[in-house]
């Protein structure tokens, strides 16, 4: 009896002293206060708890040992008759999906293994929540091992387990892992469904660390769409949180894909100093994963600066961590990319070897980008051993491999996936907007009423002595009532069209937010061309006419284009252009400015065909390429000529009098060369600034006043250029509208 009550004294006092302060050393204390745990009675399952709770909060070399203990007594526990027997059975579910997590990175067999038992165990006692824990873990696995669609299969089905219980914490990240493998396989607009859904969850839920990793996620979309800014600002978002919550860790995960994000523009000092910075953080906390990423990512910009012994040095560290990970994705980029190194320092056996490793890892995974990159390097190989067989196979499958990223549905699925979030919300907001209105709109009902019936029995009693005044005064309220409703239904009608108005313009503002993705940058485009102006003035918030500019080695392209039409419809035909011609420089290799305008008009033709509509919208464009190394441009025109202003001397170089789109008899546009000289000002231009009328008899500006006026100021810094041109502009128009969108770009050499 004594040891009995000696026991609830020590069971009674290690839960205060736990519920006081829950720290590693009052788990420990509480814990030694057990003498012997097998000698437990079987229904006790104090030291089960007390174990668990150790093996969470133990540090790395401590917590395995306590989760053994945790198995081996819940293990026996399980085999003795108890009426606590789902209870013991939840600790040993969870010991054993612990030890699974213990074997990650070291034998993911045992790791399997480990996770299966937890989930037969969990099923046995119908557990939903572990079971739920479990299924992701599995798929984790079965990702990091190349098994994509056993990946899929066991995140659908923890998807499901959660919705059944309502757990939302594991449901969105669940969703978010279903993202990141589609992503993976190049399929956007699946990876923005799921990711969204998971961001919308987890806003409900205030999770601001959740919430940041699927900012990050967000910033991997982007940049996968080359849109810089919009990806740099989910990145800064994302570190936000991080470092406000101390999160080194995380922290550095997003400093590494901010220099991935600058080293895919060219910005290597950046990309050096942000992935360095990351990479340090993740060798100091042991984080393998995050050292394999970082160090990947330095072997890519040490390539694009031409330093392949550098880069061959990285990749290869991450390539021993990734092996002994059996991190089967990180392997088989690593290998194609060694592989590529090989092959540019002459050692075209090393390169195969590497190069069909990765194409079967490849192969086996499904991962597109993947698949674009092995099979390339061994087009190369095999083009150069003058192999054009398996060079021909292995060509086709990489243009079929990169059609597949660069697929037009994504661009799509981009913008229409942030119209229907942003939508989600604003409806959300005006819900709840319309319930407080409504109570208010109650409540003074309520008070009328009161008010009336008052009223109503003042005139009863006015009415015994006055009949003649009591009608008099029905009739004038009556007549008032009718006046209320009248004006109560012009108010009614007053607010629905301010309201639609309201969700008209605010829709067009976002709108005009996703075309200004597809502008080149302003520091993009100075870092290229440094002395330029860029007057850009739409006509509505959105725009037809748009500007456009890619750098391909010593090439640098840029565009002015005008769209059919302006506003909404000729922002939607400009983002079908801007493609066109992102597709035809990229995807088609195209190098000649007649030749890409040539391919842009056949994919514009190819995208509105697909409409049971006869449509034949397109765009008028002047093409310019600037060979530095040369030192000679190229131009070719859709209905748009270019000017070039040498020694206050103005040429014209005509464009083809066709558009890019449907036209009645359609021929190959003319690539012009055009010998440069420092000093020489090119002008591209859409027809929006000399088709405005104005001046003191309201005619058009005309070109040839727009030629006089450039001669004038060809003597001024092109800075300033913009404000004059600007201002002619503005005083021209006077009060009368604006016609068109108006774009005109200014490049000296």
């Amino acid at each position: 009896m004594k040891n009995k009550i000696a026991f609830i004294f020590i069971w009674l006092f290690s839960l205060c002293h736990i519920a006081q302060d829950k720290t590693l050393d009052s788990l420990k204390f509480a814990l030694k206060k057990i003498p012997d745990l097998n000698a437990t009675p079987a229904d006790d399952t104090l030291g089960l708890y007390l174990l668990n709770r150790l093996a969470e909060a133990a540090p790395d070399g401590e917590w395995e040992v306590y989760n053994e203990q945790l198995y081996q007594l819940a293990n026996t526990k399980s085999k003795t008759p108890t009426k606590n027997k789902n209870v013991i059975k939840r600790y040993l579910g969870s010991a054993l999906n612990n030890k699974g997590f213990g074997f990650i990175g070291k034998d993911k067999v045992l790791a399997l293994e480990n996770y299966n038992k937890a989930l037969s165990v969990y099923k046995e006692i119908d557990h939903i929540a572990g079971i739920a824990v479990v299924l992701n873990n599995i798929a984790a696995i079965y990702k990091t091992t190349g098994d994509i669609e056993k990946a899929l299969e066991f995140n659908m089905a923890a998807i499901e387990t959660c919705e059944k219980i309502g757990d939302e914490k594991t449901l969105a990240k669940t969703l978010n892992n279903v993202a990141l493998i589609y992503h993976s396989q190049g399929n956007i607009a699946g990876a923005l469904d799921y990711l969204f859904r998971s961001l919308k969850i987890r806003e409900k839920l205030k999770d601001t660390l959740s919430i940041s990793n699927v900012y990050l996620n967000l910033g991997l979309m982007y940049t996968a769409q080359n849109k810089k800014n919009k990806s740099l600002e989910y990145y800064l978002k994302a570190l936000a949180i991080r470092q406000q919550r101390n999160d080194n860790n995380g922290s550095a995960t997003v400093l590494n894909n901010i220099g991935q994000l600058y080293s895919q523009y060219a910005m290597y000092d950046s990309a050096l100093y942000y992935l360095d910075k990351g990479l340090v953080i993740k060798r100091k906390a042991q984080e393998k994963q995050g050292i394999v990423y970082a160090l990947n990512a330095l072997g890519l910009v040490y390539v694009k600066l031409n330093q392949p012994e550098k880069a061959l040095e990285y990749y290869e560290e991450a390539l021993q961590i990734a092996l002994l990970r059996n991190d089967k994705q990180s392997v088989t980029t690593l290998y194609s990319s060694i592989g590529g190194i090989y092959f540019r320092n002459g050692k075209i056996d090393k390169a195969e070897e590497y190069g069909k490793i990765s194409l079967k890892n490849s192969l086996e995974m499904g991962y597109p980008k993947n698949l674009y990159l092995s099979s390339n390097l061994l087009y190369m190989i095999y083009k150069k051993r003058g192999n054009d067989k398996e060079a021909l196979r292995m060509y086709e499958l990489s243009v079929k491999m990169n059609d597949s990223i660069n697929d037009l549905e994504a661009r799509k699925a981009d913008i229409q996936k942030q119209f229907q979030y942003e939508y989600e919300k604003k409806s959300a907001a005006d819900s709840l907007k319309t319930a407080e209105e409504k109570k208010v709109t109650v409540a003074q009902l309520k008070q009328e009423k009161t008010q009336r019936y008052a009223l109503y029995g003042g005139l009863a009693l006015v009415a015994l002595f006055a009949v003649f005044m009591f009608n008099r005064f029905r009739v004038t309220n009556r007549q008032k009532q009718i006046i209320e409703i009248k004006e109560q239904e012009t108010q009614h009608q007053k607010k629905v069209v301010e309201e639609k108005n309201k969700e008209i313009t605010d829709s067009i503002t976002y709108a005009k937010r996703i075309q200004e993705a597809i502008l080149p940058p302003q520091d993009f485009v100075n870092e290229f061309l440094p002395d330029n102006f860029i007057l850009y003035k739409p006509k509505d918030l959105v725009a037809g006419d748009f500007y456009w500019m890619e750098v391909m080695g010593d090439k640098i392209f840029i565009a002015a284009a005008d769209s059919t039409g302006h506003g909404v419809p000729g922002a939607l035909v400009s983002v079908v252009c801007s493609n066109a011609l992102n597709r035809a420089l990229k995807e088609f290799s195209l190098l000649e400015t007649g030749k890409i305008l040539d391919k842009t008009r056949d994919l514009v033709l190819e995208t509105f065909a697909k409409s049971n509509e006869q449509v034949k919208d397109g765009m008028d464009i002047s093409l310019l390429c600037i060979d530095k190394k040369s030192n000679t441009a190229f131009w070719s025109g859709a209905n748009n000529p270019l000017w070039k202003i040498s020694e206050n001397n103005l040429q014209e170089i005509k464009a083809d009098k066709q558009p890019i789109g449907k036209t009645d008899h359609p021929k190959p546009f003319t690539t012009h060369r055009i010998q440069i000289s420092p000093g020489d000002i090119f002008y591209l231009f859409t027809d929006g600034f000399a088709d405005q009328f104005g001046g003191e008899k309201g005619k058009k500006f005309k070109y040839q006043q727009l030629k006089d006026l450039l001669i004038s100021i060809n003597n001024t810094p092109l800075n300033k250029q913009e404000a004059l041109l600007s201002k002619v502009f503005d005083d021209w128009k006077g009060k009368l509208e604006q016609v068109d969108d108006v774009c005109i770009i200014g490049i000296k050499i």
